[in-house]
């Protein structure tokens, strides 16, 4: 996630992963251990990786404008050093919106660190998007995420239907709260940046 940011701020409009079944950099779970049926294929059950969550709702979520990075206005659980190192932020506008919409993306690398993200209240309320290991001794080296601590996200009807992708709603006042390995995305429907409108 903190690569397609990057890119994104350096201008890259376009971000194409080459893989999407078989390999070790595949999409959709084929190549472990699944295939042994007499047809390529035949065993895959084609349920996505970490990645294929984290690229869909960042194609839904975060527009093609970047903007600058938010600075972290507070932080629980660690030193300031700490965030810098264990936080990423990246801020775009939210694609299709009005009333400039920003939303912001989030990494925390930090395996015990929770960081509190004080944003202007003028922003109003957010849509939350937690994104955490379905088993959460696994960590970053999870192949099952959970939603905002819900079931672990499955494709159903025989992979051809999404779970739907429901956001945590929080009103503008309260502070974000980053657990400890995690990512996702904060989404300010009514934030009015200039940039976004």
């Amino acid at each position: 996630m903190d690569t397609l940011g990057e890119l994104a701020s350096l201008g890259h409009a376009v971000f194409a992963r080459q893989t999407l079944v078989g390999g070790n950099y595949e999409l959709l779970r084929c190549s472990s251990g699944q295939d042994t049926g007499p047809e390529p294929g035949a065993g895959c059950d084609f349920e996505p990786h970490p990645d294929y969550w984290v690229a869909l709702l960042w194609h839904r979520l975060m527009g093609t404008a970047a903007l600058p990075a938010p600075t972290l206005s507070g932080a629980g659980g660690g030193s300031a050093g700490a965030a810098e190192h264990d936080l990423r932020l990246r801020a775009h506008c939210t694609p299709n919106a009005t009333r400039g919409a920003v939303t912001i993306a989030f990494a925390n690398m930090a395996e015990s660190a929770t960081y509190t993200l004080a944003l202007p209240a003028s922003w109003g309320a957010r849509a939350e998007y937690h994104l955490t290991a379905a088993n959460a001794t696994e960590g970053f080296a999870a192949r099952t995420l959970s939603l905002n601590a819900g079931p672990p996200l499955r494709t159903g009807a025989g992979a051809d239907v999404l779970p739907p992708l429901r956001p945590a709603t929080q009103p503008g006042a309260t502070p974000a709260q980053l657990a400890p390995v995690s990512l996702g995305f904060l989404v300010f429907a009514d934030a009015g940046a200039a940039a976004c409108s």
